[in-house]
């Protein structure tokens, strides 16, 4: 079984097709792979501007790699003239969608960025490669376009042997790994699981303790002079 981030599922996913993915790889995939759902970032571009990240999946394995996968559910539609891509989803409601795999590979290229900064010069050694899932359709051995081969597409047929596809897909970015290459692809994975699922807690700091003290020292000495204001004023009290 796959260790998952997280765990559970969000239950705010909306996406069914997503929510079948995150059970399949969990279920099928074996304990030396990392699967995170739903992850963001974010990463400098070349001018040193902020730029946000994001992808539906990413798995990782110690030998194999990374891939950085985005789902598209229900039925899926492209049109080269215009470059538009549809989906029509189980109520029949059509949703405009940006590419998915021009959406993985940018994901690819900045996760690679980010992973670059928290390891050695060697990190372009890595094999991090992207992939589309089209869960709900039928794709058999068509392929795409020139940038669309069947390797990095997964479609309902591919469900019956999830592991299988997941291994020919991040086999299709890695080839033949050396034994250099295992050793930086295992560093990967463990700085991938520190970026995208270490966690932290934020605790109180000591300092802010002593602010709140003080501030409720003064509140105190403010009623002490108001109600000795009040006492000379007055000949008689009841204390």
């Amino acid at each position: 079984m796959a260790r998952m981030y997280p765990t559970p599922i969000d239950p705010g996913t909306k996406s069914d097709a997503e929510r079948m993915l995150y059970e399949a790889f969990r279920d099928t995939l074996g304990d030396d792979y990392t699967v995170f759902h739903s992850v963001a970032w974010q990463s400098l571009d070349r001018k040193g501007r902020a730029r946000d990240g994001e992808t539906d999946f990413v798995i990782a394995h110690p030998q194999r790699g990374i891939l950085v996968l985005e789902v598209k559910g229900g039925y899926i539609e492209w049109d080269p003239r215009t470059g538009k891509w549809i989906s029509v989803d189980s109520e029949g409601e059509v949703h405009s969608v940006r590419n998915p795999f021009e959406q993985s590979k940018e994901a690819k290229y900045s996760l690679r960025g980010k992973l670059k900064v928290g390891l050695e010069a060697t990190t372009w050694q890595i094999h991090i490669g992207h992939a589309v899932a089209f869960p709900d359709v039928f794709v058999g051995e068509e392929m795409l376009g020139l940038d669309k081969p069947r390797e990095i597409v997964l479609d309902a047929t591919d469900l019956i042997d999830l592991s299988g596809w997941v291994e020919r897909a991040l086999h299709h970015w890695s080839g033949k790994p050396s034994d250099k290459t295992l050793v930086v692809s295992g560093k990967a994975v463990h700085a991938l699981v520190e970026l995208l699922g270490r966690r932290w807690e934020l605790r109180p700091a000591l300092w802010g303790e002593f602010v709140r003290e003080d501030q409720q020292l003064v509140r105190l000495t403010e009623q002490q002079y108001q109600a000795l204001d009040l006492l000379t004023r007055q000949r008689r009290a009841l204390i």
